[in-house]
């Protein structure tokens, strides 16, 4: 994840690495006549000096210059009067529509007023399936769309009606309220001429004694059939099979005594185990398995033409919202696969750029084309849940100018310009980049085309970056973990919201690293300030929520990243693929917003754990600094067949279960294991209640993993 996110943040200077000495001349000197160009209806520039007295030039735009919001003329500001960002002033933008008055709402960053109801056309519900049973609540969220088909934010609600009020009750706020009876029920909203569904299935209080699994699908949220349940008893384990309803029971006076191990085994899903349980009543989401075989998502060309003006060296990232737990973030499917690309600028290089990443210089474009990888599932057809999707799009891009690229520093030194300084020249141009997203993306999943994704069948998506980063936040970090008595390196932060049955959608990423050892740093722990201050203070900007997005959480996700190469050994975990996570959920993010993290530590690795397969055995080794409540240990097998086995952080050592008649995934699989803090111990997060269930997402809130060498 480091190296993928100094990839983007330092492409630009890399590619003049091998640019400074053209035949041509230094780039930095021409003048091709070339006017620059301004995208927020000022005079453009390329200078201060290019600006009247009193303004600045920022973002290529002349702007009243400020060192405060009190130097701005609000009544040049609009409705929301002014912010001084960045020695300029412009107008404030909205997160979220409690910033707002007068009934307005927040769309886009602006205050408008909603939309008549009768402009709704059509309409989804979400969640469009979920478990629920007696006595629990589950709050549904409607997202209505137009004649031609633009997501509206009517001025009135949607009303909603159950099929079956003895089984599911639904009030006028959308929130369900499971009964007594089981069963299916279709919840229907209507709102204007639209009307959309949900189905919930309801789970009465099994009989007291009794255990009850439920097995739903993780993305979709459709009850899990035929999948069997394991129940440890110490001799012959007990089994049971999900029904339609995806649960299994086991009778009252054959359950043992708690704590119990339980497993969940579907041939098409990571399987599950929870390790010393007493929570009798379990509602558990397995992820299915991502297909070896197939590969989906969407490719295309950012816009408009504009953006990518002669004077920048462009870069951009595409890809699709991260669907289900953060804890489960997948780099390429994040980013995509590496791309073998030609970059010619003096000299030559072959370089694996990710698919999902973008690079140009002035006219010249490297790799123009975005090819981002969707992940299967949560389509309209769950029948095909294995070879389609559906996933909102997201696309950052930008440029920074030629100019005020370190070009002299990168002559001087060869192209090896010390990462500290790179990110203090490139970070406050983040400023400059435009976000896109498309809310609802379907896309197929293609068979591969010689062993690598078939990208010429994926579905054309042109986005549109138009979206300025004008949310500005400082993101307070605590001191970074260690792993092998070192701290890691740095941090990668993503600010984006958590959209209903889409998942996490990215709407701006910044990074920090401790220090840059190969210029004489001192690593102390921090995160240093591009400013120079090892403060753990990081600048964040991101896009306002947009798209049809808004009225989801915003979410700040910050990864901690060890980019030390080596062996992964019980003596040296340096090169064990670490990285440790905090997560943070707010309602809004106004301008300004101070995130903090500073009280709340990052999990360490769990770096003296272990995995033997030939004993089926996991020691956990020395408890993970930073408080974790539960591990997850998470086999993976041929094929990438996995098995998460959870147990609570306690746990010193555990003996994997054999699974009863079927192929064994634990036999000569490899390891990793993830320390979690969550809002829950483990018995809460696979208890069957709570307001969000089946969502390990929804209380984390910070976590650790680090691969695990054989220990045979």
């Amino acid at each position: 994840m480091g190296r993928v996110a100094a990839l983007w943040l330092a492409a630009a200077a890399w590619a003049w690495g091998g640019a400074c000495s053209t035949d041509e001349g230094p780039l930095e000197d021409r003048d091709d006549g070339v006017a620059p160009f301004c995208d927020l209806g000022a005079p453009a520039c390329r200078a201060d000096d290019d600006c009247g007295g009193g303004n600045t030039c920022s973002e290529s735009c002349c702007l009243p210059a400020c060192a405060s919001d009190g130097e701005c003329d609000p009544a040049a500001c609009g409705p929301l009067g002014c912010v001084c960002d960045d020695g300029a002033c412009r107008a404030r933008v909205c997160s979220a529509s409690a910033e707002c008055d007068g009934g307005r709402i927040c769309v886009a960053g602006a205050c408008v007023e909603p939309a008549a109801a009768d402009a709704a056309v059509s309409c989804v519900v979400a969640p469009r399936f979920a478990a629920i049973r007696e006595g629990m609540e589950r709050a549904l969220a409607v997202t209505a769309r137009d004649a031609a088909g633009a997501v509206i934010h009517p001025s009135e609600p949607p009303s909603f009606t159950s099929s079956a009020p003895e089984r599911v009750a639904v009030d006028e706020a959308g929130v369900a309220r499971g009964g007594a009876s089981p069963g299916r029920v279709v919840i229907t909203a209507a709102i204007g001429g639209a009307r959309c569904e949900a189905e919930l299935w309801n789970h009465a209080a099994p009989a007291a004694g009794a255990l009850r699994v439920v097995a739903i699908d993780e993305v979709s949220g459709l009850p899990l059939e035929g999948a069997l349940v394991q129940l440890e008893t110490g001799a012959t384990p007990l089994t049971a099979t999900t029904g339609p309803d995806g649960a299994a029971i086991f009778a009252a006076g054959a359950v043992p005594a708690a704590p119990r191990t339980i497993s969940v085994f579907h041939d098409d899903y990571a399987w599950i185990t929870v390790a010393a349980t007493g929570a009798s009543d379990l509602l558990l989401p397995l992820r299915r398995l991502v297909p070896d075989d197939r590969a989906g998502g969407f490719r295309g060309v950012f816009g408009p033409e504009e953006l990518f003006h002669p004077d920048f060296v462009h870069a951009g990232i595409a890809g699709t919202s991260i669907p289900g737990n953060l804890i489960d973030l997948s780099v390429p499917l994040l980013v995509g696969p590496g791309r073998r690309t030609r970059v010619t600028i003096g000299a030559t290089h072959d370089v694996d750029i990710p698919s999902g990443v973008i690079l140009g210089l002035g006219n010249t474009w490297f790799k123009q084309e975005y090819q981002a990888l969707g992940m299967a599932g949560g389509c309209d057809d769950p029948a095909r849940a294995a070879t389609c999707g559906l996933r909102s799009a997201w696309g950052i891009a930008g440029g920074v100018p030629l100019l005020d690229l370190p070009i002299d520093e990168l002559v001087e030194g060869g192209g090896d310009l010390e990462a500290g300084e790179l990110l203090s020249r490139l970070l406050p141009h983040f400023q400059r980049f435009r976000s896109a997203v498309v809310r609802d993306l379907r896309f197929d999943l293609h068979p591969l085309r010689g062993g690598v994704p078939d990208w010429d069948r994926f579905a054309r998506l042109d986005l549109v970056a138009t979206q300025r980063l004008s949310l500005r936040s400082t993101v307070l970090l605590p001191e970074l973990p260690r792993v092998g008595g070192a701290w890691m390196d740095g941090a990668v932060v993503f600010g984006g919201v958590e959209v209903p049955d889409r998942g996490v959608v990215p709407l701006g990423i910044t990074a920090g690293i401790d220090a840059d050892t190969a210029a004489g740093g001192i690593p102390d722990g921090r995160v240093d300030h591009p400013s120079g201050a090892s403060n753990g203070e990081v600048p964040l900007r991101i896009a306002p929520a947009h798209g049809g997005l808004e009225g989801s959480d915003y979410v700040i996700l910050a990864l901690a990243a060890d980019l030390s190469r080596g062996g992964c050994t019980a003596t040296d975990r340096r090169g064990c693929s670490a990285l440790s996570g905090l997560v943070e959920r707010a309602a809004s993010i106004p301008f300004g917003t101070v995130i903090d993290f500073g009280g709340a530590p990052f999990v360490a690795p769990a770096e003296e754990a272990s995995w033997t397969p030939s004993t089926r055995t996991f020691v956990r080794g020395a408890r993970p600094a930073g408080d974790p409540g539960v591990l997850r240990l998470q086999l993976t097998g041929g094929g990438g067949r996995r098995w998460h086995v959870w147990m609570a952080a306690d746990t010193a050592t555990f003996q994997l279960p054999v699974p009863a008649g079927i192929a064994d995934r634990g036999a000569d699989a490899s390891a990793s294991v993830q320390a979690l803090r969550l809002d829950v111990d483990l018995d809460g997060l696979v208890a069957f209640a709570g307001a969000r269930p089946g969502d390990p997402g929804a209380v984390l809130r910070a976590f650790s993993t680090i691969d695990l060498p054989r220990a045979e």
